[in-house]
């Protein structure tokens, strides 16, 4: 399955409350809390939509002490209706890291004023950018500042070297961890993964958290 297979499987019911949630989060840094989506839009139909998603892309998250939140993957934003945009800004910011490393093998850290200068990002799309790049599979450490950000390479890197295109990697990467079946509940969701991930590494003590739950 690719981005554009997935996305045709998605509602205009549901691209809207994926819009919904992701425009609230990049104007204001933060989930939107569930009492507003179902001021909009009705728990039922909030609820309803989003569980055939999958949490995968789209969940339900409550810390200790707090009110519900939904929170959307960085699958998710690329599902939204903007998702097309903010994909290639991500290619076009891979390929910026594949032509920097062909003149420096000892790249170590990508500074965001040479990015906005090179990609020409005005300031709204350097915010967009910064946002989807915290919650991405390709940021490997930095600082991220809205203005002033800087970014580690992705740990797997050497693989825009492998012959592969920079779309396909995008795209593999992206779609990784995709699994229809994650549950959208927060605390549900925490214990899918967790049992996921003791299957794939029985001999460890893995753990999933909100800190390491990128997409």
């Amino acid at each position: 399955m690719n981005l554009n297979e997935l996305a045709r499987k998605i509602s205009d019911e549901q691209k809207t409350i994926l819009n919904e949630i992701w425009n609230y989060y990049i104007r204001n840094d933060s989930w939107i809390p569930a009492v507003a989506l179902y001021q909009r839009f009705s728990k039922d139909s909030v609820l309803s939509n989003i569980k055939p998603l999958g949490g995968s892309i789209v969940y339900v998250s409550r810390n200790a002490g707090e009110r519900e939140r939904f929170v959307v993957t960085f699958l998710g934003s690329l599902l939204t209706t903007n998702g097309s945009a903010l994909a290639l800004m991500f290619l076009q910011y891979l390929n910026y890291i594949r032509e920097r490393l062909e003149s420096d093998y000892e790249l170590k850290e990508i500074d965001g004023a040479q990015v906005r200068e090179r990609l020409q990002f005005d300031h709204a799309d350097n915010k967009l950018f910064v946002r989807a790049l915290r919650l991405s599979p390709f940021l490997n450490g930095g600082s991220l500042g809205e203005n002033t950000w800087t970014a580690g390479l992705p740990s797997d890197v050497d693989d825009l070297f492998s012959g592969i295109g920079i779309q396909e990697y995008f795209e593999s990467k992206a779609l990784k961890n995709y699994d229809p079946a994650v549950p959208t509940e927060g605390d549900r969701r925490m214990i899918y993964l967790n049992a996921k991930a003791q299957d794939i590494f029985p001999q460890s003590d893995v753990r999933v958290t909100a800190a390491d739950d990128r997409e």
